[in-house]
């Protein structure tokens, strides 16, 4: 995993030399008397980009290591398996998703970079969010009724059977709800809203519009999470819980944070 995070971490710093720095010639420079606050803009948005298209294929890479590190541990119960996978995984996924805000704000010290930085991760992170959560599995979902329709058309079966929809019997429709795939973990839910909360937290003085983009976010999510639900996965069993978890702890940590980071950058 220490490997994963390294090759991550060093493709966001080339990535943001080779965007931020690309042809400014010193006009880049907000102490530069010439400086031209969009000079070169369209690398500058290329970088969060490229940031925002790295992280989510990371993301699985550490997803799959916690999963099996976690097992190894064999934790004699369930809430002590989940916390010990939730930290090593939203652990190195907060590292990966605030790694260039950092660097940008402390390390290059420019708000105007941070601010086209921040605004080009969201809207890609929002865009790539919802293709792998609903647009993937609707795409599957069409893919897999389409064979099955054409299967039954070369068996012969006629249509008024192929296509019955609301007569299904209770064997049936278990049956159909066991071929759709299982709905993805909660901790991934909880860990995309934890992340959005870090941004919007901890740098909302560069880029107010998040919160325009977050709420936009946050309506579709409860949208796209009712279809994905009732139509694309298999219906999830309701479990008992007393409260989020350690999630409430990384939530009390990026306020914490935040606190020391809108200091920083006011």
């Amino acid at each position: 995993m220490l490997v994963a995070v390294t090759i991550c971490g060093t493709l966001q710093y080339l990535v943001l030399e080779l965007t931020l720095n690309y042809g400014d010639e010193g006009l880049g420079d907000p102490s530069n008397p010439n400086y031209d606050s969009w000079y070169n803009f369209e690398y500058k948005v290329l970088g969060g980009v490229i940031t925002g298209v790295i992280l989510p294929i990371f993301n699985v890479v550490y997803q799959m290591l916690a999963r099996v590190l976690t097992r190894w541990e064999n934790h004699r119960r369930e809430v002590k398996h989940t916390d010990a996978l939730v930290v090593k995984f939203f652990v190195v996924e907060s590292f990966n998703a605030y790694f260039s805000l950092f660097y940008i704000a402390f390390v290059k010290e420019n708000i105007y970079h941070l601010s086209v930085q921040l605004g080009s991760m969201i809207a890609t992170k929002f865009i790539v969010d919802q293709f792998v959560e609903y647009g993937f599995p609707a795409l599957l979902n069409r893919l897999k009724k389409g064979r099955k329709r054409w299967y039954m058309n070369r068996a012969g079966v006629s249509s008024h059977h192929a296509g019955r929809k609301g007569f299904l019997t209770e064997e049936e429709a278990s049956f159909e709800q066991s071929t759709l795939p299982q709905v993805r973990d909660l901790y991934l839910e909880y860990a995309e809203m934890c992340i959005q909360y870090g941004y919007l937290v901890m740098f909302a003085p560069v880029f107010p519009v998040c919160f325009l983009l977050a709420a936009a976010n946050n309506v579709q999510e409860i949208r796209g999470d009712l279809m994905k639900i009732v139509y694309l996965g298999r219906r999830p069993v309701p479990r008992a819980a007393k409260d989020i978890g350690v999630w409430y702890v990384f939530l009390k940590l990026f306020t914490f944070v935040a606190c020391f980071t809108n200091a920083g950058i006011i």
